[in-house]
């Protein structure tokens, strides 16, 4: 097959996180400081439960702590399950040393959380806390978010000028898809450090949403597509396709070890049948799928037909 696919490794595993039915008070009591009423508790609550985000040793969960760029890229690479070898990303930050606990999940994300050219070096700067902005920024490359959508949204915060041009868009988004909101003064303060519990929301809120579309806000037509997807002739080649919303999703490639994927659009040609369009590659080959039964499924790509058995059936 082709490799024409970016390298990169989209957020698939959280389906399966917000799959899970947490119950109300099943955590509330192990964090002495995020009571029942707590606004993000439902929220920490899912991600506590997988293991994306922890406690500390006295049984605190310290929600309005500041989270470092460092601990961003890793609660994300955690959220994300992202398997990138050492040494994938082109890069190389000369403030992240080889024996940093946080370094693979840095490299991970670089695509997304991007780093800074300083004096000609390029560093992360990942004890420097993750700004409002950027997290949005990070969650909305993962996701595709459109870099040409509407600016309409910014318009109501009196701080609207202070939002970077490069983070508009993805702002915009996210506002109009309630990941984030302002506050009630009228501001948006992009460069406002983001909590503990902040992050927990946003991620929470934006994969809950992609379950949601994935499953088809009104019959579920999606959902014979979405899921984990492997070929077993050519060495085990893997797919994970989900939906982000009504005309994009995500892909994620796994051949002879190698994490490939990325943000597609797609057409429905039929109830059987869609045709999928790398937006990393927008002149490329189109990737037809069509639905055998609700196990099997067949892949067209590159000229070459590939049969796929869903994992799990």
């Amino acid at each position: 097959m082709q490799r024409r696919i970016h390298k990169l490794a989209p957020l698939f595993s959280l389906l399966v996180i917000v799959s899970l039915v947490v119950s109300a008070t099943a955590f509330a009591a192990g964090f002495r400081d995020v009571s029942g009423t707590h606004w993000a508790k439902e929220d920490i609550q899912a991600l506590v439960a997988e293991g994306v985000l922890t406690g500390y040793p006295d049984q605190t969960f310290r929600p309005n702590l500041p989270v470092t760029r460092a601990e961003l890229a890793a609660i994300l690479d955690k959220a994300a399950s992202l398997a990138l070898t050492p040494g994938a990303a082109s890069i190389q930050f000369e403030d992240v040393p080889s024996n940093k606990w946080y370094k693979d999940s840095v490299y991970a994300m670089s695509s997304y959380l991007e780093g800074y050219t300083i004096n000609g070096k390029s560093v992360f700067k990942p004890e420097q806390s993750a700004t409002r902005a950027e997290t949005v920024v990070a969650i909305g490359r993962l996701l595709g978010y459109d870099a040409d959508y509407s600016l309409s949204e910014l318009t109501a915060f009196k701080d609207e000028t202070e939002i970077p041009a490069s983070s508009r868009p993805y702002i915009a988004k996210a506002l109009s898809e309630g990941v984030i909101s302002g506050y009630p003064d009228r501001t948006f303060q992009p460069n406002r450090q983001v909590t503990r519990a902040q992050a927990a929301t946003m991620i929470w809120k934006t994969f809950a949403q992609m379950r949601q579309n994935t499953e088809g806000k009104k019959d579920g037509e999606l959902e014979p597509f979405a899921g984990k997807w492997r070929n077993h002739e050519l060495t085990e080649y893997d797919f994970t396709i989900a939906f982000v919303d009504e005309s994009k999703g995500l892909i994620r490639f796994i051949a002879d070890g190698e994490v490939s994927g990325g943000p597609f659009s797609y057409m429905r040609r039929s109830d059987t049948q869609m045709e999928l369009t790398l937006l990393d590659d927008p002149d490329g080959p189109k990737m037809r799928l069509t639905l055998i039964d609700h196990a099997a499924l067949q892949l067209e790509y590159a000229g070459s037909q590939y049969r796929l058995t869903k994992q799990g059936s």
